[in-house]
């Protein structure tokens, strides 16, 4: 696993990337750092499942077991290489991949398979940012018609209310004019007849 370590150390620091240790847990994990995404690094061996045969047949392995196994894991003797890059404190979201041992290929000789799938990532993380972008800037751009098309619909509504407002204001000026030279005209007749 040192051997592992070491060749994913060389291989990061010839592809411009680094690899540092994490210690902000109890446990402290390797970080490999590519293409300026960092992703955390984790072994484990992988587990077959066999089929459980009890030393006693009819017994149970535990006092609190209810059933008999039908079957059980045992380790396979190939290591499994996990890279994840967690967003945040959530551990369930994020980009996770493997790797293992195989019998016609150890994991040693997949190494260049392992920076492939992290360049392909950090491309994929960068264009699907630049796509956010994209949406962003449109989603601005349309914000900002749309408030330009909303001050253009209220300037003509108040040009046309104050338009309105002037013409009901002459008419009630002249209204108001015709009542007052109404009335006097009136008076004067009345005075006339007096």
């Amino acid at each position: 696993m040192l051997a592992l370590l070491r060749l994913l150390a060389d291989q990061a620091l010839a592809r411009y990337g680094e690899i540092a240790v994490s210690k902000k847990r109890k446990q402290p994990r390797p970080l490999l750092t590519v293409h300026g995404r960092t992703c955390e690094i984790g072994f484990r061996e992988r587990q077959k499942q066999v089929r459980y045969v009890p030393k006693q047949p009819g017994r149970r392995t535990y006092d609190w077991q209810r059933v008999t196994l039908a079957h059980k894991f045992e380790p396979s003797g190939e290591l499994e290489l996990l890279v994840s890059e967690n967003s945040g404190y959530s551990y369930n979201y994020g980009w996770k991949k493997e790797w293992a041992d195989t019998a016609k290929k150890p994991l040693e000789e997949k190494i260049a398979s392992v920076f492939r799938g992290l360049k392909a990532r950090a491309e994929e993380q960068e264009r699907a940012r630049l796509e956010r972008e994209a949406e962003q800037q449109r989603l601005r751009e349309e914000r900002k018609r749309q408030e330009a098309e909303r001050q253009e619909r209220e300037r003509r509504e108040w040009k046309a209310a104050v338009s309105t407002a002037s013409v009901k204001a002459v008419h009630a000026g002249r209204a108001e004019h015709f009542g007052t030279a109404l009335e006097q005209w009136r008076a004067a007749g009345e005075i006339r007849a007096f």
